[in-house]
């Protein structure tokens, strides 16, 4: 418990220094802006990170959805494009070095 509460204050602590100097850089913008930084840093201290991270291991990971067939189909076409790009970078790169060698 003790370790715990160590690793909490230290978290909020670094955490309300990091935005204490992040109001200072955004001295110029609205009081509303450098009022929801100062929320923010507030509620990490009331919320400690390991009570989020128990929180989110309760969810389950969800497994991605195939892919559809247009997916593939726009991944097809878009991989020509891509070719051709990098032919005409690798044709510009060899215009820029002959140029670079006659003088």
């Amino acid at each position: 418990m003790t370790q715990q509460l160590l690793n909490h204050l230290w978290q909020s602590t670094l955490f309300a220094g990091v935005i204490g100097l992040l109001t200072l850089a955004l001295r110029s913008n609205s009081a509303r802006l450098r009022y929801w930084l100062w929320l923010g840093a507030s509620v990490k201290f009331l919320i400690p990170f390991s009570l989020l991270v128990s929180l989110g291991s309760d969810f389950g990971w969800r497994e991605a959805a195939p892919p559809s067939p247009a997916a593939a189909i726009v991944q097809q076409i878009s991989s020509r494009f891509r070719l051709r790009l990098r032919c005409r970078r690798l044709q510009l790169g060899k215009n820029r070095a002959d140029g670079l060698t006659r003088f």
